[in-house]
């Protein structure tokens, strides 16, 4: 009796005695602003309506609204810069959203982790494109939209905006540049492309494709690496001339009965500073337009010229003094626009230019 009255103080006092047990705190999230431009993942229709919507539309918070818990991915911020249909996002937004990405990611007090910007599909890889030249702090830059608006069945919007949110807070995602994140895919800006116009597999360019997501969680093929091609631009020094807007460069297709009256409107009429015209197959250009060429070449005017494909090369030529135009090599035509404005803006010579986007694949096939 005595015993067992021992063992039952004993406990007692073992267990008062016992170390108090702070409160487990909760893991940290990390910082993650997101900027909001519009397009069809904030767009409205009919629940059958993935066509004739009305994008930009929706403010971003009722988007975040549609994802239960996001607080347990991310404290996310918000900043409503537009509502607008992709296709009208012009050159002084995209140097405001530069800025803005910039001032949030690299400023020294800068307290967010990564960035998110929503947009439509139309343009997001030129946007996607633009801020990897420019923004060069190792942060993730994501960039995200949606095929169908949030009022279709089966929306892809907030499943897309949860990957990028989560892409953006992740230390994964550091030191690949921005990357644009739809349908359970992450590819690097400097490759992508829309390559579908309507279903959810738009973004599918198998040579910008680096990683994916399970469980809503990245994963990535490679370490952390950037392509061997791309260029940067300090943001400071580009926008030292006007800090609101790049120089005018006009892009003119080519195809057969090419009209070379449209690159002298282009310089005439337009007031272009540059031109890139998307030539044929691996950025042909007819014999007949090398007269026009070489005299607004001559004017000072840079013409650059992409390959018409999605996939390879608008190779140089061996003797660079053989063409007054400069190929672009691995980029296409609106990537190769927003180079030669970046070019523009810094007062890129015309044998800068050509370095800019002959140069590495030169030295890579010709051993130049």
């Amino acid at each position: 009796m005595r015993l067992q009255a021992l063992t039952t103080l004993t406990t007692a006092a073992f267990a008062a005695a016992a170390p108090f047990k702070a409160r487990q705190e909760e893991p940290k999230v990390p910082n993650v602003t997101v900027i909001a431009t519009g397009g069809t993942i904030a767009g409205v229709g009919s629940t059958f309506d993935t066509t004739g919507y009305k994008a930009g539309v929706r403010p971003i918070v009722d988007i975040l609204g549609d994802i239960p818990d996001i607080e347990t991915r991310a404290n996310v911020s918000t900043i409503q810069y537009s509502n607008l249909a992709s296709e009208a996002i012009v050159s002084t937004d995209m140097v405001a959203i530069a800025k803005l990405v910039n001032n949030l990611l690299c400023a020294p007090d800068a307290d967010q982790d990564g960035v998110v910007i929503t947009q439509g599909t139309d343009t997001t890889e030129e946007t996607a494109f633009l801020l990897d030249s420019l923004i060069n702090c190792n942060k993730p830059v994501v960039v995200t939209a949606s095929m169908r608006p949030g009022t279709a069945v089966s929306p892809d919007g907030p499943g897309n905006l949860l990957d990028a949110i989560t892409l953006a807070g992740s230390e994964t995602a550091k030191d690949r540049g921005a990357m644009v994140v739809l349908n359970d895919k992450i590819q690097s800006a400097f490759y992508t492309s829309k390559m579908q116009a309507n279903n959810m597999n738009a973004f599918s360019e198998e040579n910008a494709e680096i990683g994916g997501f399970l469980n809503y969680e990245p994963y990535f093929y490679y370490t952390a690496s950037q392509p061997f091609f791309k260029k940067t631009f300090n943001l400071d020094e580009t926008l030292k001339k006007n800090d609101t807007a790049l120089p005018k460069v006009d892009v003119i297709y080519g195809s057969q009965d090419f009209d070379t009256n449209l690159l002298i409107a282009a310089v005439a009429a337009s007031d272009a500073k540059g031109i890139v015209i998307q030539g044929v197959g691996e950025g042909s250009i007819p014999t007949f337009a090398e007269d026009t060429i070489n005299s607004i070449v001559e004017q000072g005017i840079p013409v650059v010229v992409s390959a018409k494909p999605v996939y390879g090369a608008a190779a140089p030529k061996e003797d660079a003094s053989e063409a007054s135009y400069i190929k672009s090599g691995f980029v296409k035509a609106a990537q190769a626009k927003i180079y030669l404005e970046l070019a523009l803006a810094n007062d890129y010579s015309m044998d800068d230019i050509r370095t800019l986007f002959e140069g590495d694949l030169r030295s890579s096939i010709f051993h130049q």
